[in-house]
């Protein structure tokens, strides 16, 4: 049979593919286009960020944050505790000069615009893109993906609604450590969000993993650093936060409700003791840090970094004292990183964790739990109530069961440059 090639049949399918990426780029514009005016069309009150302007503001008065029982009268007419460290009360100033509206639309935008940004930095580590050397591509494509999930998985729509900063922390964490280099120490931008917040510390374990010394020593001094510039601007807060408040976990709100998706608030719906429940809780959470230890390591022997993020991710919103739905956010770049490991690996089992996924977060279970009166709901509403926890622990065993072996991507003129020995990846030694 002869192999010659007909004339104009390149030609025309490059033409063909040309023309459906246009198609395929108009669709996400006007899909994300869609998405940005439900978001924005009118701009609900979003009670974190009223909380958020009001600690900027009470540290830009030198009142108080924590002590004496100090609360924030919010529009919404609840009393709420500023529970972050006074590093973020800092770093959420600016807010305190604008409107309630108006910082309900900054931080809408900012949460948008990092989910492109947080979406396109894991896209690019996975080399969807036809052409490395076109960029544009995987932002079309993240905006694409960004779009529905801003309107239909309910962490992220929660994220939204309450005018939390979980994307902006995620991206912090996703922006140092998916990237094959990156142009600061990495470790760098997470020892930030830990010193902005306390809860992305898990993401420690990523670079442990990775035995990645200099790593989880840079994001120490970070951290370090961070909070010094705390205590420099705001003494008298750091002190009471770092020495009283930070041990407070009532202040944060009740386990028992249906929105506290992780193991302690599973078990606070049983009605269990305290103590009798910490003990479990204890024992659960080494269960599923080995579980989690023994699933990152095959993936990154397997060369999946990402994968490897997205387990202790998993990880971290499980075994967290509290894991409000909105904390949930990780669930989006969870799903494309799977979606595109079950193709690449052939994997059904993936590929049924990644549906089952997106049916949860659309169809949101969690609100068979009757609010307020979680503890008295029938077993079986307890458990399909708890169905984040069941599907992150599935996500952390069907990719440690699935993921053995290395699957090549199309190489990029990315991996043909040495990188810098200072922040780039170190290789995980073969066990």
């Amino acid at each position: 049979m002869s192999n010659r090639r007909w004339p104009g049949v390149g030609v025309q399918s490059t033409r063909g593919r040309r023309g459906a990426w246009q198609v395929f780029t108009l669709a996400a514009l006007a899909a994300f286009g869609y998405a940005a005016w439900r978001l924005f069309r009118d701009v609900p009150y979003r009670i974190d960020i009223d909380v958020y302007r009001m600690g900027g503001r009470a540290w830009l008065d030198d009142r108080a944050l924590y002590s004496d029982g100090a609360v924030f009268h919010t529009v919404g007419g609840i009393d709420l505790p500023f529970t972050y460290p006074p590093l973020a009360a800092i770093s959420f100033s600016p807010f305190a000069w604008l409107s309630l509206p108006g910082a309900s639309v900054a931080i809408t935008a900012t949460t948008l615009i990092l989910l492109v940004v947080s979406t396109a930095i894991v896209l690019t580590r996975l080399r969807v893109d036809d052409h490395p050397g076109r960029r544009w591509q995987v932002i079309v494509l993240a905006m694409a993906l960004v779009a529905p999930a801003a309107l239909w998985l309910e962490p992220v729509r929660s994220n939204f609604d309450f005018g939390q900063i979980n994307v902006v922390l995620m991206t912090l964490v996703i922006a140092d450590c998916v990237p094959r280099r990156t142009p600061w120490p990495r470790g760098l931008l997470l020892g930030l969000a830990i010193a902005l917040k306390l809860t992305p510390a898990v993401f420690l374990v990523y670079f442990v993993l990775r035995r990645d010394v200099r790593a989880v020593l840079v994001a120490f001094a970070s951290f370090a650093g961070a909070t010094v510039i705390g205590f420099v601007l705001a003494w008298q807060d750091s002190i009471e936060y770092w020495t009283r408040t930070v041990r407070n976990t009532d202040r944060i709100g009740t386990a028992t409700l249906n929105t506290n998706q992780n193991i302690s608030g599973a078990l606070a719906r049983l009605g269990l003791a305290e103590d009798f429940r910490f003990v479990l809780w204890t024992l659960a959470c080494f269960a599923v840090l080995g579980l989690t230890v023994w699933a990152g390591r095959r993936v990154l022997v397997a060369d999946e970094p990402v994968l490897a993020l997205i387990c202790v991710a998993m990880f971290g919103l499980v075994v967290s004292p509290v894991s409000w739905s909105h904390h949930w956010v990780w669930v989006l770049p969870t799903l494309v990183v799977c979606a595109v490991a079950a193709w690449r690996h052939r994997s059904a089992a993936l590929a049924v964790v990644t549906a089952v996924g997106c049916a949860l977060m659309i169809w949101t279970p969690i609100d068979l739990l009757p609010e307020h009166q979680e503890a008295a709901a029938a077993w079986w509403r307890q458990l399909v109530g708890g169905s984040y926890v069941w599907w992150a622990l599935a996500v952390i065993l069907v990719v440690g069961l699935t993921v053995t072996t290395r699957v090549s991507p199309r190489p990029t003129p990315e991996d043909a440059t040495t990188p810098s020995p200072d922040h780039s990846e170190q290789a995980l030694p073969r066990s």
